[in-house]
């Protein structure tokens, strides 16, 4: 049986382990929209999920074929997203396995983060000098930045890891 749910998710280590808890209690996801995950129902702790952010210029068919080699499925591929599905008796997922991969992944989404919330800052002070009340895209765009560097904090202590002995 397939059913929709209409959730929103700001990170996506949240979206991540929400689908991961939904895998658990034997639901597979199918498909996603914007804010719509469709489900279909499966054997507890079958599968697991992974979300990953790819570059522009992302091979989808070469990926693919990586994928299979590993027993990795690709559910969806939305934009930049990949969502990916993994059997839990065949391991976990080891897509970034050195440093320098975490260090360059975390420094893409800590980017991906600031660019959105200065687009966010923008939006309000525009909506601002408009006599618009635009505080809350000020107060998201904040937030954004807080996260973003963050994520550029990991990367930094990544990558610091990488040069100590």
């Amino acid at each position: 049986m397939n059913y929709r749910v209409i959730k929103l998710f700001l990170t996506k280590e949240k979206e991540e382990r929400w689908l991961n808890q939904m895998s658990a209690l034997g639901q597979k996801l199918l498909g996603k929209t914007l804010f719509s995950y469709r489900f279909t129902e499966s054997k507890a702790n079958q599968d697991s999920v992974r979300i990953e952010c790819v570059p522009r210029d992302f091979d989808i068919d070469k990926a693919k074929q990586a994928f299979k080699k590993k027993q990795i499925t690709v559910v969806i591929h939305q934009r930049r997203w990949l969502y990916l599905r993994k059997p839990i008796h065949q391991g976990g997922f080891n897509l970034y396995t050195d440093l320098k991969e975490r260090f360059t992944y975390y420094r893409k989404l800590g980017l991906l983060n600031f660019l959105m919330a200065f687009s966010l800052f923008g939006l309000g002070w525009f909506g601002i000098s408009l006599h618009f009340s635009s505080y809350l895209l000020i107060f998201a765009s904040v937030l954004l930045v807080l996260y973003s560097c963050s994520l550029m904090f990991r990367a930094y202590l990544y990558k610091k890891s990488q040069t100590m002995p």
